[in-house]
């Protein structure tokens, strides 16, 4: 069901034209668009969630793009035998394959940072409607943390952590009084730099 304002069409069209994108799809409203960097589209996703959380809030059908469309995007990117893409590689309606290597192993480095900053900001900002979505994302964060995963990956996933730390609070993560620690339901990791 889309939205009924002329406005509120058009961004919801884009919004959901750029998740099609960014999952290989083809572009619904966005025609004529024959290149885009799959990294700029997770940009300019984050962008749009980062200022306009009401929207999101207060309309069912951007929060079903929400939850069907960015969250299982964001969990198809974390999955471990998801490939990532080369640095030059382009979107384009001749060229949508993926390259080799994955987000744990290759470290596709503006890929996994952009997508961080998309975790941060859906748990941040977005937590009470993705109650069960954040809990899957910050699982996927503590596995960044393990100790073969390296080290920029860490560095980003424990930033992610702690910069949504009034929202993991409330769901039992809490942090000891060193960064090196971290707790979640009893159990304990050690992060050794």
């Amino acid at each position: 069901r889309l939205p009924s304002a002329v406005g509120a069409k058009d961004a919801y069209l884009l919004f959901q034209d750029l998740c099609y994108l960014r999952n290989g799809g083809q572009s619904v409203w966005l025609i004529g668009l024959t290149e885009i960097t799959r990294t700029l589209i997770l940009e300019l996703i984050e962008t749009i969630l980062m200022h306009y959380a009401s929207i999101f809030y207060h309309h069912d059908e951007f929060r079903y793009l929400l939850k069907e469309r960015v969250s299982p995007l964001i969990i198809k990117l974390f999955s471990p035998g998801m490939t990532h893409i080369a640095k030059r590689e382009k979107l384009s309606t001749n060229n949508v394959q993926m390259g080799s290597g994955n987000l744990y192993d290759g470290a596709y480095f503006p890929l996994i940072a952009r997508l961080l900053r998309l975790v941060c900001i859906l748990v941040r900002l977005y937590f009470s409607l993705l109650i069960t979505e954040c809990e899957i994302f910050l699982s996927l964060l503590i596995k960044l943390l393990e100790q073969d995963k390296p080290i920029g990956q860490r560095s980003l996933a424990i930033e992610c952590l702690m910069i949504s730390g009034s929202r993991l609070s409330k769901m039992g993560f809490h942090f000891e009084n060193s960064i090196s620690t971290l707790f979640l339901a009893g159990k304990t990791w050690k992060m050794q730099w």
